[in-house]
């Protein structure tokens, strides 16, 4: 793929555009990079970043509870200790730069999907219950209220130590 083709969109002319050359070696244009943790990609969807953050957040969840469960035997306390100091806190990293995203359904739907995966391991209720009544049951908020939540603590924090830049978000 040449620069010409990913910036086809862009009216400057590139004729004699050389790729960047960094110790020797060219580099090449990529559609995300990693920063911080946080992936951004191009077109700031930000679905790569909640992709990546929900698959790693299953994994550590399933790993520490087969870890736990070895050593003593699992108990919802445990489980609910599991999930709320060690996988939610994964997810809302960087939420302050990414939390519109929460707004779309496909969003919602894969963190209602972590959510249930954790009900289900605190409690032990049959799959087929839903997420809703799991979380009233355990008073767990659901996860996308979390996430709105831990933004605007975090936007509150950084306006009042004079840190916020109010900025407008292009679309």
């Amino acid at each position: 793929m040449t620069y010409q083709s990913v910036c086809s969109h862009v009216s400057v002319n590139f004729k004699n555009f050389r790729a960047p050359h960094f110790f020797g070696k060219e580099l090449s244009l990529s559609h995300q990079v990693k920063y911080l943790g946080v992936i951004l990609d191009r077109k700031r969807t930000w679905k790569p970043h909640l992709d990546h953050k929900c698959n790693k957040a299953i994994a550590v969840f399933w790993q520490c509870h087969r870890i736990v469960g070895k050593t003593w035997s699992i108990t919802a306390g445990i489980a609910h200790w599991l999930y709320i100091a060690i996988v939610r806190p994964m997810l809302v990293y960087a939420v302050v730069v990414w939390w519109p995203h929460v707004e779309l359904s496909t969003a919602r739907t894969m963190l209602e999907h972590i959510q249930h995966l954790a009900c289900l391991a605190i409690a032990g209720f049959i799959r087929i219950t839903s997420t809703a009544a799991m979380e009233i049951l355990l008073g767990l908020p659901p996860l996308d209220l979390c996430i709105k939540n831990v933004a605007m603590t975090s936007c509150y924090r950084l306006k009042i130590l004079g840190h916020w830049v109010q900025g407008s978000v292009p679309k």
